[in-house]
């Protein structure tokens, strides 16, 4: 599963000139814990995050208090080297990424364009559904050459009524990748004679 069909793509945003007052008043309205800070030309353009933790430091270290948080600019506080994933990241790195970061989530950014949100709720979620499906699932494992084999495998599944619960990389054999497609329970043969057919060589399955 790829991060861009979980994100949040209903961005609320900030401008750098915005004042840190207003970032709080948005994450307390919208029960969100980091906002996007993005060009006020280019709405596309992301320029750093806020998060809750960069308001409460502020508050903390004594330098303001609540009311006089309406003179401090959002750009004084946000967080200007970031970690991002794409919308094709996959799930399971992106949450790779968050633990090891130990963050609540990351901007998504494809070509240079803010195109969304994935939060450590988000991905809780995939897993949680991950884990409610294994008991009722099949799984098939398919050597690929890069991510475009598996979006046409995906797409080939997806074409025989497959409902996709996740997609991961297993192993890695004679130089291509091994990529598991775990899909909601049913006969896995006549699917893997369709991606034989296709040119794909599928190393087991699982039903």
């Amino acid at each position: 599963m790829f991060v861009g069909e979980i994100m949040s793509k209903e961005l609320i945003t900030l401008f750098p000139n915005d004042k840190i007052s207003a970032a709080l008043k948005l994450m307390v309205k919208h029960d969100v814990r980091q906002l996007p800070v993005v060009d006020k030309t280019d709405k596309s353009k992301l320029l750093g995050i806020v998060t809750s933790r960069d308001v409460k430091l502020n508050v903390n270290q004594g330098k303001n208090d609540v009311h006089e948080l309406k003179s401090v600019s959002v750009e004084s506080v946000m967080q200007r080297d970031l970690d991002t994933v794409t919308s094709k990241t996959f799930v399971q790195d992106a949450a790779r990424l968050l633990y090891i970061k130990k963050t609540g989530g990351f901007p998504v950014v494809d070509k240079g364009k803010l195109v969304g949100i994935i939060t450590y709720q988000d991905i809780l979620g995939v897993f949680i559904e991950l884990m409610d499906g294994l008991q009722k699932s099949a799984r098939i494992d398919v050597q690929v050459k890069n991510l475009e084999d598996v979006e046409e495998i995906k797409r080939l599944l997806e074409s025989k009524d497959c409902k996709m619960i996740g997609i991961g990389q297993v192993s890695e054999k004679h130089g291509e990748e091994v990529y598991s497609f775990r899909i909601k329970h049913r006969e896995t043969l006549p699917l893997c004679n369709l991606l034989s057919n296709a040119g794909y060589k599928v190393v087991e399955h699982f039903c």
